[in-house]
C-alpha cells in the first residue's frame, strides 16, 4: 500500500479518480495492498486479498472483472527445450 502512495506522487497522470475511488474500496474492504498495471492512466488493478477478506473484496468491486490469479512457487523454468 506504501508503494501505491509513492508513485501517485510522483506525476498527476498515474492515476485517475475512477482507479483511486476502486483502490480506496479495495483496502477498506481488507485488500493488503494492490498495484496498477498496465497503460498510465488506466490499464487493470491486481490486489493482494487474504482468502478471509476475498469475498468482501469482490463485493465492493462487484461491478468490475474478476480474475483469480495463482503464483508460481518455482519461479521461471523452461516447460518446452529446444534441441
Amino acid at each position: 500500500h506504501e508503494g501505491w502512495k509513492m508513485k501517485r506522487s510522483l506525476a498527476s497522470k498515474i492515476t485517475t479518480s475512477e482507479i483511486d475511488h476502486y483502490y480506496a474500496r479495495a483496502i477498506e474492504a481488507g485488500a493488503t495492498g494492490g498495484k496498477l498495471c498496465g497503460a498510465g492512466g488506466g490499464g487493470f488493478l491486481m490486489f493482494i486479498v487474504k482468502p478471509e477478506k476475498r469475498e468482501r473484496v469482490r463485493q465492493v468491486l462487484s461491478g468490475l472483472a474478476f480474475v483469480p490469479l495463482g503464483h508460481e512457487v518455482h519461479g521461471s523454468r523452461v516447460l518446452y527445450p529446444s534441441g
